[in-house]
């Protein structure tokens, strides 16, 4: 479900710790990353 709703919103990433998931890589326009591929891509913005 939560699925539908990231489609929905057309983000950009969805983040998650599930390997099935991970090997997916992709869903629609949506790249699958791991919380630390996350933390790396992402810095704070201040």
């Amino acid at each position: 479900m939560f699925l539908d709703c990231a489609l929905c919103a057309d983000v950009d990433y969805i983040v998650s710790g599930d390997k099935q998931m991970l090997n997916l890589k992709k869903i629609g326009k949506s790249r699958i990353v791991s919380p630390l591929a996350s933390n790396k891509n992402f810095k704070p913005t201040s």
